[in-house]
């Protein structure tokens, strides 16, 4: 097989390029144990005679276009060094994308795109802060030649990110636009995987083997719909607007003095909310389930003319012109929400549309079932005697014995191992599973390229599955994560949760919550760092065991930018003050030390470019 290398596996004393935990037998505590890793540069095999590994990849949104910019950068690298045996094994990467251009889910939406799609809307600002979204080889000053707000229109960020890629090389050049992937399945025979696929304009289709496979659909891919929500609309009679937040192509004047409905309260709730008021939407209701997204959070919005509700839609009412929202609870045996017995509700009048903010689901369904599996994480248990380091709420909760079944990570997938499928190492994903998309995306990206590259080596199945069994005992130290994972720490955070007057209900900027926040913020800091490492990237966030002082300061302004969202409003500002005219001059590059600069006027004042609009602007 062309691609042996990737069951290699070396002892070398190099820096860690992995999680340096050793591996751990038995039923001890093993979340002390270290793990060797090396660098697979001096080690790499030498493919002699060999033709260069063939690389599918399957999109081109951010995963399939930093992929192509890593990969350039390693040859170009290559070719520095006048490494002609590098070079002749280097792998040879074609793209399939099936729209007609680069970006993904962030080309704007427009009128021609069908019905379904996932790009954004053209109004729609970044929700986080622009520090964490700077590249280390093409920094802010690069591209716009000075300092940026905090946060940036989506045209800006596609902007930068184009003109970030194509730097070393014309990376499109390895790309097939208009090109679907309509089955792709691993041929055990051959040990190769093949590729089928389609040519929207000319419809003609082809088959081609390679050797590794890379899915970067991302996981944005595909709308997610509440069905049930969704019928009790349409049978009731509802007689608005229903949408997914994704069909949205524009927010305009038409919105003026409608009331309008948000179903989800997560960053497309948020920044659909701020659009509607900026069009001066008459009134905006973000409903949830459980009132914990980010929407729910924000402590005010502009005129007061939006309000978070713990509901969700139940019945229509007033003739198909109101909704009855009420507050509901999960029922498994139903899989649905039903209204709680002698729960809140209320009776929400003149609705004129109801958005879907939901989100969406991965679509790998043109993958054959075994390459499907972006992410499983089954139940699992914890040492025997096992038990947490001290952190932020240990004070408050003591040492809690864990659950004996412990619930799936969200972090550490069961059958893959560092964005590889355990089972074979040839497919690989570029997927994110934090809210820190760029550069999580960024590092995964350089991490697979030096996988298909030959310059790092894995480790046996069994190293792997021990190494990711060590990553989930690291998470339930946090108590973060632990919240999810374990069912007895749950219960004992639900009392501090139904104190009205502690932090941890509240979220109010306290040392405590800044410490629970940090806590948090650094583990998912150091699994983009440990990227960063594998990949021979050059954000030089630290490493998984320690963060680099330049990785504590993003991690110290990622918790500022947290504290700015819950300002404490003055009568002056209500008609106009949101998150994004948070004061600018706590944060800066990290990598210029540029501070960042302050909006143009009031959020609400600017255009979809970020700048005054006309009637402002005279």
């Amino acid at each position: 097989m062309l691609a042996t290398w990737s069951f290699i596996f070396t002892t070398c004393l190099l820096l860690s390029l992995f999680s340096t935990k050793a591996v751990a037998t038995g039923n001890e505590d093993k979340s002390e144990a270290r793990e060797p890793s090396c660098s697979m540069k001096d080690n790499a095999p030498q493919n002699e005679g060999a033709q260069r590994p063939k690389v599918a990849v399957i999109g081109c949104g951010p995963g399939g276009m930093f992929f192509l910019h890593a990969l350039a950068v390693k040859r170009r690298t290559l070719e520095e060094a006048y490494d002609a045996e590098g070079l002749a094994a280097f792998p040879e990467v074609t793209v399939y994308e099936k729209a007609s251009d680069p970006g993904g889910v962030w080309r704007p939406n427009t009128e021609t795109e069908k019905a379904g799609s996932v790009n954004m809307f053209g109004g729609l600002w970044s929700n986080s802060p622009s520090i964490d979204a700077e590249f280390f080889d093409y920094t802010f000053k690069d591209h716009f030649g000075g300092s940026v707000p905090l946060y940036l229109p989506r045209a800006h960020l596609l902007e930068y990110m184009m003109a970030r890629v194509t730097t070393v090389e014309d990376i499109f050049q390895h790309v097939q636009f208009n090109t679907q992937v309509t089955w792709a399945f691993y041929n055990e025979t051959i040990e190769k995987f093949v590729v089928e696929t389609k040519n929207l304009d000319t419809e003609k289709d082809g088959v081609i083997e390679f050797d590794m496979l890379v899915w970067a659909g991302g996981a944005l891919s595909e709308l997610y719909y509440p069905r049930a929500t969704h019928f009790r609309l349409r049978n009731g009679g509802f007689k608005g607007t229903i949408m997914h937040s994704a069909d949205v192509v524009h927010i305009d004047s038409s919105i003026e003095g409608k009331r309008i409905l948000l179903v989800g309260d997560s960053y497309s709730a948020e920044d659909l909310t701020l659009q509607a008021l900026k069009m001066n939407a008459e009134h905006v209701y973000i409903t949830s389930a459980k009132r914990r997204g980010t929407a729910s959070s924000t402590s005010t919005w502009p005129g007061n003319k939006a309000e978070s509700l713990k509901c969700l839609p139940t019945q229509v009412i007033d003739n198909g012109t109101g909704l009855l929202c009420s507050e509901v609870e999960y029922n498994y045996n139903l899989g649905d929400y039903i209204p709680v017995e002698g729960g809140e509700s209320w009776e929400l009048k003149d609705i004129a549309a109801v958005v879907y903010c939901t989100g969406y689901d991965t679509n790998m369904h043109y993958l054959e079932e075994d390459l499907q599996h972006v992410c499983y994480s089954d139940e699992w248990s914890a040492p025997k005697g096992w038990k947490s380091q001290r952190n932020s709420l240990t004070k408050f909760v003591g040492n809690v014995e864990s659950a004996e079944v412990l619930s799936g990570s969200k972090y550490v997938c069961d059958n893959m191992y560092r964005h590889v499928l355990i089972d074979n190492p040839n497919m690989m994903y570029i997927h994110t599973r934090t809210a820190f998309f760029l550069p999580e995306i960024d590092a995964m990206a350089w991490a697979v390229a030096a996988y298909v590259s030959g310059e790092m080596v894995l480790p046996t199945a069994e190293e792997m599955e021990e190494r990711n069994y060590l990553d989930k005992l690291d998470e339930l130290h946090i108590p973060w994560h632990r919240y999810d994972l374990d069912s007895n720490y749950k219960e004992a955070l639900m009392l501090l949760y139904d104190d009205d007057e502690h932090w941890l209900n509240t979220m109010n900027v306290t040392a405590g919550y800044g410490d629970y926040l940090r806590e948090y913020l650094s583990h998912i800091v150091k699994l983009i760092a440990r990227d960063q490492v594998v990949g021979g990237h050059g954000g030089g966030w630290g490493s998984y065991e320690k963060l680099s002082e330049r990785g504590e300061n993003l991690v110290d302004q990622l918790v500022n930018e947290d504290s700015s969202r819950k300002f404490a409003i003055v009568e002056e500002e209500t008609e106009w003050r949101t998150f994004r005219d948070s004061d600018p001059t706590p944060f800066e590059s990290i990598y210029t030390g540029i501070k960042a600069a302050p909006l143009k006027g009031h959020w609400m004042d600017l255009g979809d470019d970020g700048d005054l609009l006309p009637h402002l602007s005279l």
